[in-house]
């Protein structure tokens, strides 16, 4: 593996250790998704910009991935305020 790919791939690791971190944490873990999840948006319009939009071919795909991260955010909420974290993300 690369040194750039392993910089790359330990970063993601420890953002995403981070923010599920933050979520369980926090007293109102629904709000606070939700901000996460709404930073990364905002993060990542630039690569839109540079990038533009999807074909229309692939909406479908981006549509039905947004339902499911939704669904996958409000478990992981719901999980945290029964479980530790340790036990609930994996």
């Amino acid at each position: 593996m690369s040194t750039s790919a392993f910089v790359l791939v330990l970063t993601a690791a420890v953002l995403h250790a981070g923010w599920n971190a933050i979520v369980k944490a926090s007293p109102d873990r629904l709000v606070t998704s939700w901000a996460v999840v709404t930073a990364a948006a905002l993060v990542n319009v630039p690569v839109l910009i540079v990038t533009g939009l999807p074909d229309r071919a692939v909406w479908c795909n981006v549509a039905a991935s947004a339902v499911i991260h939704v669904a996958y955010n409000l478990a992981l909420v719901v999980a945290y305020g029964r479980a530790d974290l340790s036990v609930a993300y994996p």
